[in-house]
């Protein structure tokens, strides 16, 4: 497990190894939620909300990379792939307190050929971020 950053409301890790499906691989990721850093963070930044009220949908807030042995990215937004998205952190929405975890798989579509050694990178909405073993 690690935190994204000292401020972030966010601790990542990977709960298994990597699930390879074709060309999609799956993250089964662990998230934990620090709701007091998140109301620092929302009255730094506007003042007025609190993280109570407008919850936190993890899937628009942090983005997560494969990044190939050769160095080349892939990510959530690359995603095209019909697939089954309903296990998909993308199906989540909005979570509120007193939720502290979530464990969700979130897929990223990525060539076959270009999946051994790679890393994921897990990276909050200000840039910063954790890299997490693959295992594949």
């Amino acid at each position: 497990m690690r935190k994204i950053s000292d401020e972030s409301m966010w601790t990542v890790g990977a709960e298994a190894p990597t699930v390879v499906d074709g060309d999609v691989l799956r993250l089964p990721l662990y998230l934990q939620m620090d709701w007091a850093a998140c109301e620092q963070q929302v009255v730094a930044q506007s003042g007025d909300a609190t993280c109570a009220d407008a919850g936190v949908n993890p899937y628009f807030v942090l983005l997560l990379e494969y990044v190939t042995a050769a160095g080349k990215s892939y990510n959530t937004l690359d995603f095209v792939e019909d697939f089954d998205w309903d296990s998909e952190l993308s199906n989540g929405g909005t979570v509120y307190p007193p939720l502290a975890e979530l464990h969700k798989y979130w897929s990223v579509s990525v060539p076959a050929a270009e999946q051994a050694g790679g890393i994921w990178k897990v990276a909050n909405s200000v840039g910063d971020s954790v890299y997490l073993a693959s295992g594949i």
